[in-house]
């Protein structure tokens, strides 16, 4: 769906076609540790896929409801805020004409102090412990 001044979910970000790529690689990440974990369960593939749409659908949808400078935090894990930049002057590298952004609405993250933590400690062997380890915390 779209959600005022975010847009579509897939146009809160300009993307190039290598950066698509690494962005459907991220989620097929995803999706695998999730099966990885609930392997043999009630959850397929697509019913994973579909859930992890679902959430980050979720927060761009729940930030949106609440408006510009609203947080969402997520426990053991790190807070979401709608943030507005203001538009700013700016220069084109190729020609040096100066020109003006427009106002951007983003969403910025910031991770909990336990999961930096947790990513400075020295990867496992397997990916999949961690994560059922981390998830049990």
């Amino acid at each position: 769906g779209d959600f005022p001044g975010f847009g579509s979910l897939e146009s809160i970000h300009i993307h190039t076609h290598k950066e698509e790529e690494e962005d459907m690689s991220g989620r097929k990440e995803i999706v695998e540790a999730l099966l990885g974990k609930w392997n043999g369960s009630f959850m397929t593939p697509r019913k994973l896929e579909s859930l992890v749409d679902d959430v980050f659908t979720s927060v761009v949808s729940t930030l949106h409801t609440k408006g510009p400078g609203a947080t969402l935090p997520i426990s053991k894990f790190g807070s979401f805020r709608y943030a507005v930049r203001a538009p700013r002057a700016c220069r084109n590298p190729q020609t040096g004409e100066t020109m003006q952004t427009t106002e951007a609405h983003v969403i910025k993250f910031s991770s909990y102090k336990s999961v930096r933590s947790k990513l400075l400690e020295k990867p496992s062997s397997s990916s999949s412990s961690s994560a059922s380890s981390s998830s049990s915390q």
